[in-house]
C-alpha cells in the first residue's frame, strides 16, 4: 500500500479498474483497493455482452447518451487493452434479442422501431432467418432482432489480467493493492 496516492478507488471490477486505467492515463496517481481478487464480484459473474441501449430508456437523456458514447468508445478501449497486452476478446459481430413470447416479439417491435430510426442498422428476422444464422436454437422462437453494433468480450479474464498492466503503468500513476486494515489521521 502506497504511502500516498491522489484518488483512492474501492472495487477491483470493471468500473474501479476503468477509473484507475483513466486515471493512468491522465498521469493522476491512484490506488485499487479489492477486497478479494479482481472481477470477483458481479463484474467477473458478467456475460460480457455489449449491448447498453436494450437496457436504456430514451427519456433518460443522459444515460441514453452515456450508453451511446460507452457503444462508440468500446472498441477504443479493446485497441488499447490489445496494445497493453490484454486480449480482451472483443469481437462486434451483433447480437440478436429472440422473442418466444407475443408480449416478447411487442418488446423488440417497440425497440426495433426507435433504434431503426436512428440508424443503428437492426433488422427484424423472421424464424427461418433466425434459424439459418443459429442452426441450434430453439424452434420455438418466433422472431429475432439483430442488432450488428452489439459485442462481447470476456469480461473475467480481462479483468482478472487488467491489474498487470494498471501495475506498470503504475510506475508514474497506479499502484493495485488489497484491501488494507484501515486507519485514519485525524479526521481523515
Amino acid at each position: 500500500m502506497p504511502d500516498s496516492t491522489d484518488v483512492v478507488i474501492i472495487g477491483g471490477g470493471v468500473i474501479g479498474c476503468s477509473v484507475a486505467y483513466q486515471l493512468a492515463k491522465l498521469g493522476i496517481k491512484s490506488t485499487v483497493l479489492e477486497r478479494a481478487k479482481f472481477a470477483a464480484g458481479e463484474s467477473g459473474a458478467t456475460a460480457g455482452v455489449v449491448a447498453p441501449l436494450w437496457h436504456l430508456e430514451r427519456s433518460s437523456e443522459a444515460s441514453f447518451a452515456l450508453g451511446m458514447r460507452s457503444l462508440d468508445r468500446f472498441p477504443i478501449l479493446a485497441k488499447e487493452l490489445v496494445d497493453a497486452g490484454i486480449d480482451p476478446g472483443f469481437r462486434q459481430n451483433g447480437v440478436l434479442k429472440i422473442a418466444f413470447s407475443h408480449e416478447e416479439v411487442d418488446e423488440l417491435k417497440r425497440y426495433l422501431a426507435w433504434q431503426g430510426e436512428m440508424g443503428l442498422g437492426v433488422a427484424w428476422l423472421d424464424p427461418e432467418e433466425v434459424v439459418q444464422r443459429e442452426p441450434e436454437i430453439n424452434p420455438k422462437v418466433l422472431v429475432a432482432c439483430f442488432r450488428p453494433r452489439k459485442a462481447t468480450f470476456k469480461a473475467s479474464v480481462t479483468l482478472r489480467r487488467w491489474p498487470t498492466p494498471l501495475a506498470d503503468w503504475g510506475r508514474k500513476s497506479t499502484k493495485v493493492s488489497k484491501s488494507p486494515d484501515w486507519s485514519f489521521k485525524g479526521e481523515k
